[in-house]
């Protein structure tokens, strides 16, 4: 077999495997680590007046908070939400439902970047002066580690960008491999390359500006530091930059043009986005905390299972070792297996410090799937710059990992509970539609989870539809509106109440002494329990663990009381 046909076998195997892994993760019940969640929502919803004639930009979805975004949005960027109206004009959410659409939507991205990380740690093993076993080897484990790290699965089936992004850097990686193998001799092609992926980017989140220091650190020429002066290299730096930067702009014109037209809406709403990214990362309170920050299970039908610690420690013994190892072999001048490919474990660094900056200094629980896909590729590049003695520690450690993932992901999925199927999922979604349409309810929110929106959204287009509050400063805003809804989904899932034998479970149903008590908790009724001021003639829906109970607004008096 020739060296062609035996890399496609490769590349053939490798996306076999990711498919199925990604499949199993979305259609068992491992799709519910999280449960549906209201950024499915947030990102498809705008996708229905976007993708409409004539187009139109807002999230009317976050509107009665944010007014605003009924002019124009700058909540988000066009890529994501674009992707998932396609998929959806496809016939994707008719044939399989839509929370589970754009979870499949979103696996795309978990597919192609255990792809992506296979090709990147392949072309930088190529150079290793081992036998080839070796080299398969050690790009099956860094790339197997990372397919079956819980954290990537759970930031990706959440269905937000930060699989997209971390994507795009892989692409970079890869990209600037290529270009490696020449002796860092760029042609104006590459940086047509790295402009088209970083817009890409860009145009799925603003957030990809993170991995913009980690670019510049890799195009920083570093092998030409003992040939040429500070200031030669400083001139040749910043042409590389500018290369890549016109070229970014340019591709990006278009947004640029609609922030200009818009320009103080989108100051205005980056005041309120910024704003809650102005607090303190609440999660990291001691050791303890800070430990187990980077496996938080946020909105799953299971918690992580304590067997997963062992994976946990691993992975914090490769962050703290890899730039400690790398930068100290660097310093000293020894211990590098090839200085070719030292500008990508800079880049690699860089992104991996950012990753940890976003994560330490805000509270945005959705950072931690960048530390940890920012991980795995530091650690390709490192076995191919690192001496035979450190690499093959290394790719011992993500064996490891990987094995203590895989037991701890077979055993999560073990202790999730039957009920949390797909099938009673969308039972639960026609029961609460059910009731909507009896009601000739139109104007819908839902403040919680699991979400329902994006099912509700196929199934009557004529629904009104608010989701989750984002700015928990938009209080009053929000209180405001929930006295002008025809209808309130107040929803929870709970891993007691599996059993649809049990009587009334699975079907519409008058409220209890129990359903009221669920209603007061703070935790499922989030800002407080002026959401239940208003006077609702509640029903209530449960399949399985799946509960709502619907508030209808104008049906007489309420029919519960404190």
């Amino acid at each position: 077999m020739t060296d062609d046909k035996k890399r496609y076998l490769e590349l053939f195997v490798v996306v076999a495997c990711a498919t199925g892994a990604a499949l199993w993760f979305s259609l068992s019940r491992l799709g519910f680590v999280p449960v549906p969640w209201p950024d499915g929502s947030a990102f498809f919803l705008p996708s229905i007046e976007w993708l409409s004639w004539p187009p139109k930009w807002v999230m009317h979805s976050q509107a009665a908070f944010v007014p605003s975004y009924d002019t124009a949005s700058f909540n988000m960027m066009v890529g994501f939400p674009t992707l998932l109206g396609v998929a959806s004009r496809l016939g994707l959410n008719a044939l399989v439902g839509g929370a589970l659409a754009v979870k499949l939507v979103a696996m795309i991205a978990f597919v192609a970047w255990v792809v992506m990380l296979w090709l990147l740690a392949r072309k930088l093993f190529e150079t290793m002066l081992v036998g080839s076993r070796e080299r398969i080897i050690s790009a099956v484990a860094v790339t197997v580690a990372g397919a079956l790290d819980p954290l990537i699965r759970w930031g990706t089936l959440v269905v937000r960008t930060e699989m997209w992004i971390s994507l795009a850097w892989v692409v970079v990686l890869v990209f600037l491999a290529q270009v490696a193998k020449r002796g860092w001799n760029f042609r104006p092609g590459d940086f047509w390359k790295l402009a088209v992926t970083l817009s890409l980017a860009a145009y799925f989140h603003f957030e990809a500006f993170f991995i913009v220091p980690g670019v510049a650190a890799a195009l920083f020429p570093w092998s030409e530091a003992g040939v040429c002066s500070k200031s030669g290299l400083f001139r040749l730096w910043c042409a590389r930059l500018w290369s890549v930067s016109w070229r970014v702009l340019a591709l990006l014109s278009p947004w640029l043009i609609f922030v200009l037209w818009h320009f103080p809406l989108f100051l205005e709403q980056m005041t309120t986005q910024f704003g809650r990214l102005s607090g303190t990362n609440e999660w990291m309170r001691d050791a303890y905390g800070l430990f187990h920050s980077l496996f938080l299970s946020l909105g799953a039908a299971e918690p992580w299972p304590k067997s997963l610690n062992p994976a946990k420690a691993v992975f914090w013994l490769l962050v703290l070792a890899l730039p400690a190892c790398g930068v100290f072999l660097w310093a000293v001048k020894a211990g590098v297996r090839s200085s070719r490919w030292l500008p990508l474990f800079a880049g690699c660094l860089i992104n991996l410090i950012a990753a940890f900056y976003l994560w330490l200094t805000k509270p945005e629980v959705w950072f931690i799937t960048l530390c940890h896909t920012a991980l795995w590729p530091l650690a390709a590049v490192a076995v191919a710059c690192f001496g035979k003695i450190p690499s093959r520690i290394t790719v011992v450690l993500a064996m490891i990992f990987a094995a203590l993932s895989l037991v701890a992901t077979a055993d999560q999925w073990r202790r999730i509970q039957d009920g949390y199927s797909w099938s009673r999922y969308g039972r639960w979604v026609d029961c609460i539609d059910g009731v909507l349409k009896a009601a000739d309810a139109k104007k819908i929110w839902q403040p919680h989870v699991p979400d329902v929106l994006v099912e509700l959204s196929g199934r009557d287009k004529s629904y009104d539809l608010t989701r989750s509050l984002d700015f928990e400063r938009q209080g009053r805003l929000a209180r405001d509106f929930f006295h002008r809804v025809d209808a309130v989904v107040l929803s929870g899932h709970f891993r007691s109440d599996i059993d649809d034998r049990e009587p009334g479970m699975g079907v519409l149903r008058d409220i209890s002494g129990r359903d009221i008590e669920r209603m007061g908790d703070g935790v499922e009724v989030p800002f407080g329990q002026w959401v239940l001021e208003a006077r609702w003639n509640v029903r209530i829906c449960q399949s399985g663990p799946f509960w709502a109970a619907i508030g209808i607004a104008g049906q007489g008096r309420m029919n519960y009381a404190f």
